[in-house]
């Protein structure tokens, strides 16, 4: 069983949550368009409905093995689920802020509020001190959210498959560290 208990965390705009098994409706409303797939590695298009059912149960089973943490994003003005936040491949103090959000959320510094707020969730809650992601390079937005939330970029990956497009494309690198020093952060292999 996780040492992490369920919790909420909250911001100035946003209440991050738990995702739970209601949220599949919102879930496949928002991983259906391909606005937002198109930017996810491993999400397919056209997102299947069976494929809400896997992501919610991982979700569950990846949190109690202290692997992941996926987060519900919701807007305090609205109390509309509008996507997810998610501290991934935890690992030796270090874990990989990763998210989407519905095209009608975007743009308004959500995705960059839910970051900050998870990495310093990290920070605090699971003793981490560094963090890395990986954004599609074409994904330029993604790029600045993480520049915004103290992520440098590192390097870039050679091609790798991404299944919403069906084709391999490059992926960049950013880390993020106490002292902005890379050291011996590990980089894993392109899969």
């Amino acid at each position: 069983m996780s040492a992490i208990p369920h919790t909420e965390i909250e911001t100035e705009r946003l209440l991050l949550r738990p995702i739970q098994s209601s949220d599949r409706p919102d879930i496949l409303r928002i991983l259906s368009k391909f606005e937002v797939t198109r930017w996810l590695r491993s999400t397919p298009h056209p997102y299947p409905d069976s494929a809400a059912n896997v992501f919610l149960s991982k979700a569950k089973e990846r949190w109690i093995m202290d692997e992941e943490y996926i987060f519900a994003v919701v807007p305090k003005d609205t109390q509309i689920y509008s996507g997810v936040a998610a501290l991934k491949n935890i690992q030796a103090g270090m874990g990989e802020p990763g998210y989407f959000l519905d095209p009608g959320c975007q743009g308004k510094g959500f995705a960059t509020e839910a970051t900050r707020a998870l990495l310093d969730w990290g920070r605090t809650r699971l003793d981490m001190n560094r963090f890395r992601a990986r954004v599609m390079t074409a994904n330029q937005a993604s790029i600045r959210v993480l520049e915004k939330c103290g992520f440098v970029p590192s390097g870039q990956t050679g091609l790798t498959f991404a299944k919403s497009l069906d084709k391999e494309v490059h992926f960049t690198w950013l880390i993020h560290t106490p002292d902005g020093e890379i050291g011996d952060l590990p980089l894993p292999p392109v899969l």
